[in-house]
């Protein structure tokens, strides 16, 4: 399921000479209680609480360790900074993150950059220099896109990593692959001496959408059907 909206560029943007943003998502639920069989049951309602939050892909997923994601679903970006200067908090965890750590193990030979990773902060926390970091920023975890960059005429789903600055992490275009992207970015590839193989050519195998996209509003392909489809080895 996908929500998409079509917002003019001047209706987002503080000035014509500071067209970065920020953006995330929030999604809540209702309140309910439930109580197991054999209990008088009961059933508590109230005002939707937040419970998943999202701004660049696959932070709570793969850079949030697992103690925090509860709490990191149930906050928003303008609260991150106060974690920032207490111990064992997103940006400890970000400075030095657990997959970093897993990819040496899962990729043997694959070296990666020590901690603390500065390179992996700029990405998620304030955006990259001459690219999509605001003046006087405040570390916080969004999805940040520099309107101003021209669009790319023939767009590299490496986007950023393969020097093209209209596409992720300046902002996320639909066919930009995000998952190759940070993967090699936990590698290291933003680091000197780090750009190099294996680490730039790490990937998950998919490189493209299974239909395309549309060239005009929603851009989003067409969904599956699920009503004729068959078992998997079905005829």
């Amino acid at each position: 399921m996908s929500i998409v909206l079509q917002v003019p560029i001047t209706d987002v943007v503080q000035s014509a000479s500071n067209q970065i943003i920020g953006v995330w998502s929030t999604a809540s639920r209702s309140r309910v209680t439930v109580r197991s069989t054999g209990l008088t049951p009961i059933q508590t309602l109230s005002a939707p609480v937040q419970v998943s939050r999202l701004g660049m892909p696959l932070v709570n997923e793969v850079v949030i360790p697992l103690a925090f994601k509860d709490f990191f679903n149930s906050s928003e970006p303008s609260g991150d900074l106060p974690l920032f200067n207490t111990n064992d908090t997103f940006k400890n965890r970000i400075l030095d993150p657990e997959a970093a750590k897993l990819i040496p193990v899962l990729y043997p030979g694959v070296t990666v950059p020590p901690a603390p990773r500065n390179d992996i902060l700029s990405v998620f926390l304030t955006g990259l220099d001459g690219l999509n970091k605001p003046a006087n920023v405040v570390p916080a975890e969004m999805l940040r896109i520099n309107l101003a960059t021209p669009v790319t005429a023939s767009p590299n789903r490496m986007g950023a990593l393969a020097g093209d600055n209209g596409g992720f992490p300046n902002g996320r275009r639909l066919a930009d692959d995000v998952v190759d992207i940070e993967l090699q970015v936990v590698a290291g590839v933003l680091v000197s001496g780090f750009n190099k193989q294996p680490n730039n050519l790490l990937t998950d195998g998919v490189d493209a959408n299974d239909k395309p996209f549309l060239t005009s509003f929603p851009y989003l392909a067409s969904p599956h059907q699920g009503y004729e489809s068959l078992p998997q080895g079905g005829n």
